[in-house]
């Protein structure tokens, strides 16, 4: 029978068996997985590789055996059975939040050179790797077939090899998220295939050649973005770059205005030229970029009114950040309806108000909104419910809102709220339950009333931000219900009455910051029951008793503020014991009484250490010496808060009185915070040898007790010393000439002691020039006291005799000083040239005295805020 004559069932048989066979030879073609064998030499310089790596996940367990076509990563071409894919990227996500997972799945060590043998190598992935130090190997410039290669996030360094621009077959190159530095290749101006560049997150620098982008007309995607990249924007980037689709140069320091040409790119959907320093006026042919659904160009120095103009045509757009340009204007017509739906909008620091602008309303889509610091001076309109009903993260912070928006009870998605500082009033009566941020503080609001309706769920609260407001009442018990909330600030409020035992069930609780309250009663034992508890603040609170001795089970916490309370009772040794992670305690103003226990000094982690204004009896303990915390110098460190969420900038917080008037020391400049503040308690005996070794020290505290004998002799071996207060004592003998090598000391009190002879000058000294330091001692003499100093045979000390002397020599001070100064300058700066450890010493110098100033420069800061919060 013949084939024509055949049922139909058959010709559909022969028609699928006819088309497996082609598939089959299709792949057999491009793949090794049918048993083929690849070329020895290839299969050798692979084995090589793979001896020159560390698998610690065995992502190579396959690479066994005579066929390499067959191991995991690698692809053979059928006819010719070359390697012709190498494909090794790590399989877990560099974004996962499973961090040692990614670490693990890495290949560690070199590429080896054996590769160079993989001569039609067209594919090359080794992305999301460790290659820690090494550099771009040369033989690639070999793989004259190669059109993909992606070496991003492997920690490879020095600069682009400019023989890369050799390889005219590639079309796709990622380096992004290494460390090359350098230049941007002019040779890649050659790669005229090339559609896809991505060079971010690196550390180039220097100007983009104009020349370079001339040949690349077939380049789609163009990312440069989080460089040292300067200069203005070459014009040729888009008069050539006509195909281009995405264009990320954000995060640079590129100038001047936004090309013109831009507008010529018809096919434009996303460009990202944020956190630059461009200038000039928005240019109105924006509203050209028909294609365009992503427009980012936030933080720079663009000025103008934009209008409707601006986005007329902008059909498509999505996403629109416009957040920092200070001179920017929002002048949309009320009336004015978009053509577009956006899904993102940014325009904080830019002029929106002052009224909330309207034109928002129809954005039904919108899921992050920022406007803060927008100008707005008005009430929140009720036609803003159904956009708020889509949003995830809204940001109308720094505003002069008004209004009592927080007593409705609103459907919403919102995961991150900021409405602070504002002018809102009124009672918090609903928080969402898909609600993760909250921050409402600086406002009016009096109340907190929040039912919990278990039916609609439960709540998904993290961080609770109420403070600086006119909250009254109770602690809200309904916080209790949400388990899984980490931080709560409730500070500056006039919160009363006792905490609620439950607060102990909050299991994820890691800041409690209730300062500036009116709580009282005990404190909960249950506290001592949170096991992520870091921080704990309830500075002046009307809190009694004594401390719970379940707080001996917070091994994490790091800080401790209990002052200005009633809390009473023994200083407890198990705060020694427990407490190992204790950086700042401070128990000032309380009633605690007895000695220090000698527990204290196992807090080898202990920064600051204040019990001001209590009953403190008993000596110094000569074991201060062991909080090695305090004989670090952390001037030079960079600090990274123990606890941190970059949305909404938590950090640590700390109230003290190092420097007079309480002060506010914030995240940045708590690092420095190293003291001992024991003032005006009942603490006799002498000051111990050993807290001479406590190098760190900033501040030295121990005015009105009842301590006698000498000033150590080598207390000028505290170099960091910026405060001493010795004050109000018995101490006696001669003032050590060593203190005037404290040179960074801007705060000293030895007044009402009994010091006898002269007092120390030279360096520092010099500049602390008030007499009540020494008010109290009649038995000091000399400068700056009122008391002469007189030799052996009472002749009168020549400082203080004749003043007219040093006029006469003023004229011979100045003539000399253009000459001593040209030959100090040059025996200053001649060694630093030629000796190359003088350098680095000098240069560390400077970093530390910088530092030093940034701490001077908080703490007045602070001050000032401190001084204004009152007014």
């Amino acid at each position: 029978m013949g084939l024509h004559n055949a049922p139909l069932s058959a010709h559909v048989f022969m028609f699928f068996a006819f088309l497996f066979i082609k598939i089959l030879i299709f792949v057999s073609a491009s793949t090794g997985s049918l048993n083929i064998s690849c070329l020895e030499s290839e299969r050798k310089a692979l084995v090589t590789f793979k001896q020159s790596l560390v698998d610690e996940s065995g992502l190579l367990s396959s690479w066994i055996g005579e066929d390499c076509c067959a191991w995991h990563g690698v692809q053979c071409n059928r006819r010719t059975r070359h390697v012709f894919k190498l494909d090794l990227h790590n399989p877990v996500d560099f974004n996962d939040d499973d961090w040692e997972a990614y670490e693990v799945s890495s290949l560690r060590g070199k590429i080896s050179n054996s590769l160079h043998v993989l001569k039609n190598l067209a594919y090359l992935d080794l992305s999301m790797n460790d290659f820690l130090g090494a550099q771009i190997p040369e033989f690639l410039v070999s793989f004259k077939n190669l059109r993909y290669l992606n070496l991003s996030y492997s920690y490879l360094g020095g600069q682009i090899p400019l023989d890369l621009g050799r390889i005219s077959s590639l079309q796709y190159l990622d380096l992004h998220n290494n460390d090359f530095n350098g230049s941007f290749p002019v040779e890649f101006g050659n790669l005229a295939q090339l559609r896809h560049l991505d060079l971010s997150f690196n550390k180039l620098e220097g100007s983009i050649p104009a020349q370079t982008f001339s040949n690349l007309t077939q380049m789609e995607t163009l990312d440069l973005s989080v460089n040292n990249f300067s200069g203005s924007i070459p014009l040729e980037i888009f008069s050539n770059l006509t195909q281009i689709v995405k264009l990320q140069l954000s995060n640079n320091k590129f100038t001047g205005n936004l090309p013109a040409t831009v507008k010529g790119i018809t096919f434009l959907k996303e460009l990202y030229i944020g956190n630059n320093q461009l200038s000039g006026i928005l240019p109105v042919w924006l509203g050209e970029l028909s294609e365009l659904q992503s427009l980012d160009l936030s933080f720079n120095f663009i000025a103008g009114t934009i209008s409707q103009d601006h986005m007329r045509n902008l059909t498509r757009l999505k996403h629109l950040q416009l957040s920092s340009n200070l001179d920017i204007v929002v002048n949309i017509s009320f009336s004015w309806t978009p053509p577009f739906q956006l899904t993102s909008l940014s325009l904080s620091s830019c002029k929106v108000g002052p009224l909330f602008p309207q034109w928002l309303r129809n954005q039904i889509e919108i899921e992050d909104l920022l406007i803060s610091n927008g100008s707005i001076e008005d009430t929140i309109p009720d036609w803003f419910e159904e956009v708020y009903s889509t949003v995830k993260f809204l940001d109308l912070s720094h505003n002069q809102i008004k209004g009592k928006w927080f007593e409705k009870t609103l459907e919403s998605r919102v995961v991150n709220l900021d409405l602070s500082h504002n002018q809102l009033s009124g009672s918090v009566m609903s928080i969402p339950y898909e609600l993760e941020q909250l921050d409402l503080s600086n406002n009016l609001l009096s109340g907190l009333m929040v039912a919990n309706d278990s039916k609609l769920g439960n709540w998904s609260l993290i961080s609770l931000i109420l403070k600086n407001n006119q909250l009254i009442g109770k602690f809200p018990d309904t916080l209790c219900n949400m388990k899984t909330i980490e931080y709560i600030y409730l500070q500056n409020n006039l919160f009363s009455s006792g905490l609620p035992t439950c607060l102990g069930s909050l299991e994820y609780l890691q800041v409690l910051d209730l300062t500036n309250n009116a709580f009282s009663g005990h404190i909960p034992r249950s506290l001592g029951y949170l096991p992520h508890l870091q921080s704990l603040h309830l500075h002046n609170n009307k809190f009694r008793g004594k401390l719970p001795a379940t707080f001996q089970h917070l091994t994490r916490l790091v800080t401790l503020d209990l002052a200005e309370n009633e809390i009473s009772g023994i200083l407890p040794s198990w705060i020694g014991e427990g407490l190992s992670s204790l950086k700042f305690m401070t128990l000032q103003s309380n009633n605690f009484h007895g000695e220090i226990p000698l527990e204290l000094c196992y807090l080898s982690k202990l920064q600051m250490l204040n019990l001001a204004q209590n009953n403190i009896s008993g000596s110094i303990p000569s074991c201060f010496g062991n909080l090695t915390a305090m004989t670090v110098d952390h001037s030079g460190e960079r600090f990274v808060a123990f606890y941190s969420n970059a949305s909404f900038g938590y950090g640590e917080r700390l109230l003290d009185y190092m420097k007079g008037p309480e002060l506010e020391f914030l995240t940045s400049s708590l690092t420095f915070l190293v003291s001992i503040d024991l003032s005006n308690n009942n603490i006799s005996g002498e000051i111990p040898k050993e807290v001479i070794s406590l190098s760190g020290l900033l501040n030295f505290n121990v005015s009105g007790n009842h301590i006698r004998g000498k000033i150590p002799d080598n207390i000028g071996i505290l170099r960091e010393l910026m405060f001493l207060d010795l004050s109000r004592n018995q101490l006696s003998g001669h003032i050590p000439q060593s203190l005037s090598n404290l040179s960074f000391l801007t705060r000293l009190n030895l007044s009402f002691n009994d010091f006898t002879g002269r007092i120390p000058t030279g360096n520092q000294l010099q500049t602390l020039d008030d007499s009540s330091i020494y008010t109290g001692n009649p038995q000091l003499c000399g400068i700056p006291s009122l008391n002469r100093c007189s030799d052996s045979n009472g002749t009168p000390d020549p400082g203080q005799e004749n003043k007219e002397e040093d006029d006469d020599n003023h004229l011979w001070f100045y003539g000399a000083l253009g000459p001593g100064f040209f030959v100090g300058f040059l025996g200053f700066c001649g060694p630093l040239h030629f000796i190359k450890s003088w350098r680095y010493a000098y240069y560390r110098f400077l970093n530390k005295v910088g530092n030093r100033l940034a701490l001077a420069i908080a703490m007045k800061a602070a001050w000032f805020r401190q001084k204004f919060h009152k007014l």
